[in-house]
């Protein structure tokens, strides 16, 4: 019979560090598609390595889109998203901190729409009319996660 060594303590486990969504929309105006499908795979690559998940939706030269993971990997991503020139007036609609993700499958999922799509929606709110604002759209709660979970479960499209 062989001695064994003695068990090592077990090390303590870090907790999950803390989870963070942002969703935004901003305007974009001309990003043609094969720009769109070469940023998407950059972005996709590089959310992958930053533990970041997510949701793009881009129709009209409008963007929706929605960043979930580390606090400090998303607040670093949405930054330079908000400094890229290709984005005008950027908006936050939503920033809080989550105890899951809702986009896990997704380093970027991407779906196009249009104005008519998402007027079919139920509770649809246009976060991008021009008399939309930050006050009003409190009153909307989780509207712009739900316009962005009714995209989540459909195949992703490529542009």
């Amino acid at each position: 019979m062989s001695a064994s060594a003695p068990a090592a303590p077990p090390t303590p486990s870090k907790p999950p560090a803390p989870l963070m969504q942002i969703i935004y929309a901003s305007e974009t105006h001309g990003i043609a598609e094969p720009e769109l499908a070469l940023l998407l795979t950059k972005s996709r690559v590089r959310n992958a390595d930053l533990g970041v998940t997510g949701m793009l939706l881009v129709g009209e030269g409008r963007i929706l889109q929605v960043l979930e993971g580390p606090v400090e990997a998303v607040q670093r991503l949405y930054a330079i998203i908000e400094r890229d020139p290709r984005h005008h007036q950027c908006r936050v609609l939503r920033e809080r901190t989550i105890p899951e993700r809702d986009f896990a499958r997704w380093s970027m999922g991407y779906q196009a729409f249009s104005s008519e799509r998402l007027r079919g929606l139920p509770g649809f709110v246009d976060f991008f009319d021009p008399d939309f604002d930050a006050v009003d759209f409190r009153r909307h709660g989780g509207a712009p996660r739900f316009l962005l979970l009714a995209f989540r479960d459909q195949p992703t499209r490529e542009p």
